[in-house]
């Protein structure tokens, strides 16, 4: 997990050799000024600076302990609000009223399509999930949604957790007061699920698949020679090679020929057949 936390491999023990050196000589130096230049001092100095080495050494395996934990509940969180996209609603209200328990003594009593129905004190809640694409606002319309929801439900207040942005609008409605509503914006439910379930090592392994990125070099050949680009390729390639003979520029020709090769190949070249 370190070597994921640093800029990359060579800038981190570069800068850790350079801080080691300048520890070095300074432990040197010291005690040089103490002791003058002489055997006892150089290996006071030595001992000085493998102490402070020791000390750095902890420090930075704390630290990195920390980030990799830190790390794991922002990734955790992440994949976390991702399955509540596809999950159905029911499944979806139950996850984030969970979230809402671990922080806040809520009561879970039953579910519904429009949300988690909890007690809180005296007070009666309804804590529903907005699934929505992180890039989303979520809008004034579906707060009143859940505002509806608390009212059939005969709820004291409501909970909007969402995996999406809050826009402006939305910020604004909520604050009027028509009917209590606590909006939870993304990042909040995001560091709760990532406290409730940090990332496994299982699922980094799989996001590094999925996100792992290869030369696409068929897809990148099939765009190339697309059938409607047979006519473009050959205007270019003609006006190419008219331009090669008639000013003269021989390195027109070959450009030209590639184009012209190129418009043959979109043409003729059998395609596979469609699948959905």
């Amino acid at each position: 997990m370190e070597r994921y936390l640093s800029r990359s491999p060579q800038a981190g023990w570069l800068d850790a050799l350079g801080l080691r050196l300048a520890i070095l000589a300074g432990c040197e130096l010291w005690f040089f000024l103490l002791w003058d230049v002489s055997l006892p001092a150089m290996i006071a100095g030595a001992a000085l600076a493998a102490m402070i080495f020791l000390a750095l050494r902890l420090m930075k395996k704390s630290s990195v302990a920390r980030k990799e934990q830190a790390l794991r509940r922002r990734i955790g969180g992440e994949l976390a609000l991702e399955e509540l996209l596809l999950a159905p609603a029911k499944k979806a209200h139950f996850q984030v009223a969970l979230l809402v328990s671990a922080k806040w003594p809520v009561v879970l009593q039953r579910v519904t399509e429009d949300g988690m129905l909890c007690s809180y004190g005296s007070e009666t809640l309804l804590i529903a999930c907005l699934a929505l694409p992180p890039e989303e606002p979520v809008q004034p319309a579906q707060l009143l949604e859940i505002q509806r929801a608390c009212r059939r439900h005969r709820a004291d207040r409501g909970v909007a957790c969402l995996t999406g942005k809050c826009s402006a609008a939305a910020q604004k409605y909520a604050e009027e007061n028509l009917f209590p509503l606590r909006v939870m914006e993304r990042e909040e439910l995001l560091s709760l699920a990532g406290q409730a379930w940090p990332a496994t090592d299982e699922q980094l392994v799989a996001l590094g698949k999925r996100k792992k990125k290869g030369f696409p070099l068929s897809a990148l050949l099939e765009r190339m020679l697309r059938r409607e680009k047979a006519r473009r390729y050959l205007l270019y390639g003609t006006g190419l090679m008219l331009m090669g003979f008639t000013i003269g520029g021989r390195w027109y020709l070959a450009p030209g020929t590639i184009c012209m090769l190129l418009g043959v190949l979109c043409r003729y070249l059998p395609r596979r057949s469609e699948t959905l």
